[in-house]
């Protein structure tokens, strides 16, 4: 019995001071866009790493091939001004719309 008190009393302790290992995954932090013209299309952004998420309002949508192209580029000079290098924007159901980064411009169609 003693053995076993002991064993449930040194498994609570080490259960208790345990501390969750460290997984890598990294969480995007939040940017503020207001006061930029990014806030006429972007809802909400964010970035990790080197990357800029911009998840985009309805108006996204309703904007030519071409508008969105201009918009893109807006958004890659905003990301370079903060020191990103990709820009990824996403619908409201978190597919990419449109993706740039040094070397090529996306954009994707109706999702």
């Amino acid at each position: 019995m003693v053995v076993v008190l002991l064993l449930s009393a040194s498994v609570y302790f080490w259960s208790e001071n345990a501390t969750a290992p460290e997984t890598g995954i990294e969480t995007a932090v939040s940017v503020d866009v207001s006061g930029s013209e990014l806030t006429q299309h972007v809802r909400e952004a964010s970035k990790s790493n080197e990357t800029f998420y911009g998840v985009m309002q309805p108006t996204w949508e309703a904007l030519s091939q071409e508008e969105q192209t201009q918009f893109l580029g807006k958004t890659v000079e905003f990301a370079k001004a903060k020191g990103l290098k990709k820009v990824n924007l996403l619908n409201a159901r978190g597919r990419t719309v449109a993706y740039a980064s040094e070397t090529r411009q996306q954009l994707f169609g109706p999702q």
